[in-house]
C-alpha cells in the first residue's frame, strides 16, 4: 500500500472544488493532504523520482463520501454466524446446523443467521422450504441434540414497508430449558407467541411483530448475544463494504450505544478504523426522572457539548433522542442492543423529550433525531439559544411539505434523506396516495436545496452505499425501469454528488477539510467503476469503489491499483520526465520481480499447501460417499477423461456443473477435483470433473479445445449420464477459469455445427489476459506464441457468448488476479456480455474455491443463482 507521498495521474478528477478546475487529470497528495492539482507536467512532485505514482488508467476520482445515517457495524455482523440464506428445505437447514455444530467451542451456543432470503429477509421463510413450514425443535435436536441451536430473527427495518409477515426465530430444546421454555408457554414478552403442538409441548418457533426481536433481547441467555469480540470481527468486513460503496466516512445519527462507542475507541485506539467515524451519543434517558435531564447533561455528558471529544478518524459529539412510547421490554437490556446499534432508552415520552430539546439548546448540545415531526419545538429551543451553529440534525427525512422545509431552512436544520425508503421502498406508494400535485413532498431534494437547507445522502444499511441514493436523486426512480417519482424534484448529477460528498461533510463539521479535492484538504477520495457524471444512466445503481484513500492511505484496493508502491519512473504520462531509477518496469508499474510475484499465487496464501492437500482428501472422501462414475472417455487421447458425481433427488436428469479445475496450467488434475460434489449433490445438482491436460504435456490452445469438446461431450450423452442437457453449467478455478472462459468464446455453430453446450459460467480468480502472465515467470513454460497470446485471452471473442457468466475473486488474492478479473468484467460488459462481479470478502485464492464446497459459501451461493436465473432453469 502506498502512504505519504503520491502522485495519482492519468485519470478523470472531479473536485467539487468551486474555487478551482472542475476536473483535472493529476494530483499529488502528501503527508495525508493534497499538496496540488492540475496536468501531471505540473506539479512540484513531477520531477521528483522518490515520489510514488499510480496511473488511474482512465478511472474517475471523486471525493470520498460521507453515510449520513449508516448503521455500518450492522454489515458485517451479518457474517457473524452461519448463513441459513438461500436453504431450500428443512434437511438443507440441518446440514448447515450440523455443519456449525461441529465447529462450535464446548458448551457454545450454535446461533445461526435468519432463515429466508438475504438482504431483506422479506416474507414468509416457510414458503422457501420444500416442506412448506418451518424447522421446529425436533428438527434443530435431530442436527445437534445437545448442544443450544438458536436460529436468529432478522433485523425488521430490513424488509419492505408493509410486509406484514412476523419476525421468526427458532430455538431446540438444549435452548428452550436454557430459557425455562421447553415443557410450557409462560412469561414471554408482549406480542411475542411461542407455538405448541397438539399437546401444547412448545415446537420451539417464535413468532414476534418486530421489527426488533424482543425474543433475543429478554428470553435468551448472553451465550446467543452478540459478543464484543464479534462486533469487533466484524467490523473490517462492514468498513470494507462502506467503502466499496463510496463512503470514506459515516454519521451514527442514531444514537451510538455504549456498546457501539466502545467498538469504534477500541477499533481508533488500534489504529484499525478505515473510515472517518462521527457518533452522536445514545443515552439511556428514559429512567430519567422529569425536572432532571439537564442536570443529567451537565454531570455525566458535558463532554459531548460543541464539537465533542475525539480527533479527525473518530468523534463523538451530541445526543441523539426521540419522542415516543419506549418499549419496556427493550429498555432493560443493560446495554445490549442486538442487531441496533442504538439505545432503546433514547425513545422517551414527549414531555420528557421537551425538557431534553430545550435543555439542549440552553447547554449547546447538537441534537439528532428522527422526522421532522418537532419543529416547532424546536423553534420554542430557538428562542433559549440560537441552535443553527449547533447544526441539528433531522434524520429519515421522507415526506415533507413547504411549512416543514422553511422552519427547518430557518433553524439551520441538516437534513439526511433516506431514499431507500421514501423512493426505493415506499414511493410508488406514497405517490399514488399523495397524488400528482403533491408527490414532490417524497424526499424533496430540489425543494430543500432551493431553500438552503443543507442535507446529505444516506444508506440506513438498507442496503449499504450511496451511489443508490445518489440514483435516486437524480432519476426520482427505484430502479431503471421503475416509474418516476416527481421528476421536478430531481438533482443533477454534480448537484447529487455535492450532496453526497460536501453535504456529508457540512453534516459532520469538516467542510473545511473534505468534501472537495483542493490543496489543504484531506486526502479522502474514491476511484470508481464507472463516473457518475458521464455514465449511462442504468449504470448508475451499479457504480462502486474500487480503491479508496483517508488521509492519503489506502484503505481499499480491490484492482491492485496502488500495490506495489511506484516510483518516479515506473509510469510515465502526459509529458513528465524520465528518470534514472534501477527497476525497469515490465508491465504497468511492475518490474520483474514484482511480476512474478504478483502471479504467484502461494506468495499470497500461507495456507495454499494446505488446501492443495485438503483437495485430494476431499475428494477422495467424495468418491467413497457419493455415486460416481469415473474416467468416462469423451475422446480417444488417453487424458481426455472425465468423472461424474450424481446429484441427489428423484429428478431423472439433474443439472450438472462440469468443473474445470486450476493448478497453474501445470499442476492437478479431476482426481483431486471432485471435492465439492457432496455440496452440490446436497442440492440435487451433479458434478463432472474433466481432465484436459497440462503443461507441458498439451499446448495451452489444445487444452482449451479439450474443453470444448468435454462440454460438447457431456451435452450429447446427457440423458444416458442422467444429466439434463439444458441445464449445463460450466465452473472453473484460477488457470480453469481462464481455460473456461476462452472455451466460453468459441464460434460453436460454425466450428461444431450446434448451440454453446452449456446455459452459464462461473468463474473464479483466474487470470484471463495472457500478456502479462506470459511476461511473468510463467511465461516460461506456458510457452506461447504471440498469435496464440491473444487467441488464448479469455476476453478475445468475447461477443460470441450467449450465456451469463458470474464472476469472483478474494478480496487477499494477488493485487494483478484483482485487477484481471476486473477488467475481464469490464471487458464482457463491454461485449453485451450478461456479467456480475462478487468478491469474497477476507478470502485468499485458494479460500474461495472452498466456498464451493461450503453450506452458504460464496461460490456455491453464486452456482445457486446461477441455476436460479438461467433462463433455462427448472
Amino acid at each position: 500500500m502506498i502512504d505519504g507521498h503520491v502522485i495519482l495521474h492519468g485519470g478523470v478528477i472531479r473536485t467539487l472544488d468551486e474555487s478551482g478546475p472542475d476536473v483535472v487529470s493529476a494530483m499529488e497528495v502528501r503527508d495525508g493532504r493534497i499538496l496540488s492539482l492540475g496536468p501531471l507536467d505540473s506539479l512540484p512532485g513531477a520531477y521528483d523520482p522518490r515520489v510514488a505514482r499510480v496511473d488511474l488508467q482512465g478511472r474517475c476520482v471523486t471525493p470520498g463520501l460521507t453515510d449520513g445515517h449508516a448503521h455500518m457495524d450492522r454489515e458485517g455482523l451479518k457474517a457473524a454466524m452461519p448463513s441459513l440464506h438461500g436453504a431450500t428445505s428443512i434437511v438443507e437447514v440441518q446440514h448447515r446446523v450440523a455443519a456449525a455444530a461441529r465447529g462450535a467451542a464446548p458448551g457454545a451456543w450454535v446461533v445461526m443467521g435468519p432463515l429466508g432470503a438475504g438482504p431483506a429477509y422479506a416474507g414468509d421463510p416457510a414458503k422457501g422450504l420444500a416442506e412448506g413450514r418451518l424447522p421446529t425443535r425436533d428438527d434443530l435436536d435431530a442436527a445437534c441434540p445437545d448442544t443450544a441451536v438458536y436460529i436468529r430473527a432478522p433485523w425488521g427495518y430490513w424488509r419492505p414497508a408493509g410486509d406484514g409477515t412476523p419476525l421468526i426465530s427458532i430455538a431446540n430444546s438444549a435452548a428452550l430449558r436454557a430459557m425455562g421454555l421447553a415443557d410450557s408457554v409462560r412469561d414471554l414478552p408482549a406480542g411475542v407467541a411461542l407455538e405448541c403442538d397438539a399437546r401444547g409441548r412448545p415446537t420451539g418457533v417464535f413468532k414476534e411483530p418486530g421489527p426488533v426481536s424482543a425474543v433475543e433481547m429478554t428470553l435468551l441467555p448472553g451465550a446467543s448475544r452478540f459478543t464484543a469480540g464479534q462486533r469487533a470481527d466484524a467490523l473490517g468486513p462492514s468498513m470494507r463494504a462502506y467503502l466499496r460503496g463510496g463512503a470514506t466516512a459515516v454519521f451514527e445519527g442514531h444514537g451510538a450505544s455504549p456498546e457501539l462507542l466502545a467498538l469504534y475507541r477500541d477499533a481508533r485506539e488500534a489504529e484499525r478504523l478505515d473510515l472517518r467515524v462521527r457518533l452522536a451519543v445514545g443515552p439511556a434517558w428514559g429512567d430519567t426522572p422529569p425536572g432532571d435531564i439537564g442536570a443529567a447533561m451537565d454531570a455525566w455528558y458535558s463532554w459531548a457539548r460543541g464539537r465533542g471529544l475525539g480527533d479527525d478518524m473518530m468523534r463523538a459529539a451530541g445526543f441523539y433522542a426521540q419522542a415516543g412510547k419506549p418499549s419496556p421490554d427493550l429498555c432493560r437490556q443493560c446495554g445490549y442492543t442486538g442487531w441496533a446499534g442504538y439505545t432503546f432508552e433514547s425513545t422517551m415520552p414527549r414531555s420528557l423529550f421537551r425538557e431534553f430539546v430545550l435543555e439542549g439548546a440552553r447547554q449547546g448540545f447538537r441534537l439528532c433525531t428522527l422526522f421532522a415531526e418537532d419543529l416547532d419545538l424546536f423553534r420554542e429551543a430557538d428562542h433559549i439559544r440560537p441552535i443553527g451553529d449547533l447544526r441539528w440534525v433531522v434524520g429519515h427525512v421522507g415526506i415533507l411539505d413547504r411549512e416543514k422545509i422553511a422552519k427547518m431552512r430557518d433553524l439551520g436544520i441538516v437534513a439526511t434523506l433516506h431514499t431507500n425508503r421514501s423512493i426505493a421502498d415506499i414511493g410508488p406508494r406514497e405517490a399514488a396516495r399523495l397524488g400528482v400535485d403533491e408527490a414532490w413532498r417524497i424526499a424533496p431534494a430540489r425543494a430543500l436545496m432551493e431553500a438552503g437547507v443543507p442535507f446529505a445522502l444516506s444508506s440506513d444499511n438498507h442496503p449499504v452505499g450511496l451511489f443508490g441514493p445518489f440514483a435516486h436523486c437524480v432519476t426520482r426512480k427505484a430502479h431503471p425501469e421503475a416509474e418516476t417519482i416527481a421528476a421536478d424534484q430531481a438533482l443533477s448529477r454534480e448537484e447529487a454528488l455535492r450532496a453526497a460528498a460536501v453535504g456529508g461533510a457540512f453534516l459532520t463539521f469538516d467542510e473545511a477539510r473534505r468534501g472537495r479535492l483542493k490543496p489543504g484538504a484531506w486526502a479522502d477520495m474514491v476511484v470508481l467503476s464507472d463516473d457518475p457524471i458521464r455514465c449511462e444512466e442504468a449504470a448508475l445503481w451499479d457504480i462502486r469503489a474500487e480503491a479508496a484513500l483517508v488521509g492519503g492511505r489506502v484503505v481499499l484496493d480491490e484492482g491492485g491499483l496502488f500495490s506495489p508502491t511506484l516510483t518516479g519512473s515506473d509510469a510515465r504520462s502526459e509529458g513528465a520526465p524520465a528518470s534514472n531509477h534501477p527497476s525497469e518496469a515490465v508491465f504497468l508499474h511492475y518490474d520483474q520481480a514484482g511480476l512474478d510475484r504478483a502471479y504467484d499465487q502461494m506468495a499470497w496464501a500461507g495456507n495454499a499447501k494446505d488446501i492443495i492437500r485438503w483437495y485430494d482428501e476431499a475428494t477422495r472422501a467424495a468418491r467413497e460417499s457419493e455415486r460416481v462414475t469415473l474416467d468416462l472417455a469423451y475422446g480417444g487421447d488417453p487424458l481426455e477423461r472425465l468423472d461424474v458425481y450424481s446429484g441427489r433427488g428423484d429428478a431423472p436428469l439433474k443439472p450438472a456443473v462440469i468443473y474445470i479445475h486450476g493448478g497453474a496450467w501445470k499442476l492437478l488434475s479431476k482426481d483431486e477435483s471432485g471435492w465439492m460434489a457432496p455440496a452440490f449433490a446436497d442440492l440435487g445438482i451433479s458434478t463432472v470433473a474433466v481432465n484436459f491436460g497440462r503443461r507441458p504435456d498439451s499446448t495451452l490452445p489444445r487444452m482449451i479445445e479439450r474443453v470444448r469438446e468435454a462440454c460438447l461431450w457431456v451435452r450429447d450423452n446427457a440423458a444416458e449420464l442422467g444429466l439434463d442437457p439444458d441445464r449445463l453449467m460450466l465452473v472453473g478455478h484460477s488457470s480453469g477459469a481462464h481455460v473456461a472462459g476462452a472455451a466460453l468464446t468459441a464460434d460453436w455453430r460454425a466450428t461444431y455445427g450446434r448451440d454453446a453446450p452449456v446455459a452459464g459460467a462461473l468463474l473464479a480468480s483466474g487470470g484471463y489476459d495472457l500478456t502479462p502472465v506470459m511476461l511473468s515467470a510463467r511465461g516460461r513454460y506456458l510457452d506461447l506464441g504471440p498469435a496464440d497470446i491473444d487467441a488464448c485471452g479469455a476476453a478475445t471473442g468475447a461477443e460470441r457468448i450467449r450465456c451469463p457468466v458470474r464472476l469472483a475473486v478474494g478480496t487477499e488474492e494477488s493485487p494483478e488476479f484483482l485487477r484481471q478479473t476486473q477488467a475481464y468484467h469490464a471487458a464482457l460488459r463491454a461485449r453485451g456480455v450478461a456479467a456480475s462481479l462478487v468478491h469474497g470478502a477476507g478470502l485468499n485464492h485458494f479460500e474461495i474455491s472452498q466456498t464451493l464446497a461450503e453450506p452458504g459459501g460464496l461460490l456455491l451461493e453464486e452456482i445457486r443463482l446461477l441455476f436460479e436465473g438461467s433462463s433455462l432453469g427448472k
